[in-house]
């Protein structure tokens, strides 16, 4: 698995896609919270899973 770290400003939007340019998901980031905390929004269709992390690591244990 790669890795790609970004620098993101509020409002601006990172773009997941196949080979193929066919988007799986868009994030937005929101809103940067005082605690350092972000907000991020993402558009998928329904098909494409999204979960945090805990959760993901619950569902597929490896």
């Amino acid at each position: 698995m790669g890795r790609l770290s970004l620098t993101r400003f509020c409002d601006q939007k990172v773009i997941i896609h196949n080979k193929q340019g066919e988007i799986s998901c868009v994030v937005r980031l929101n809103k940067i919270k005082d605690n350092g905390s972000v907000v991020l929004t993402f558009e998928a269709e329904k098909d494409v899973k999204i979960s945090r992390e805990e959760i993901y690591k619950i569902n597929f244990p490896r």
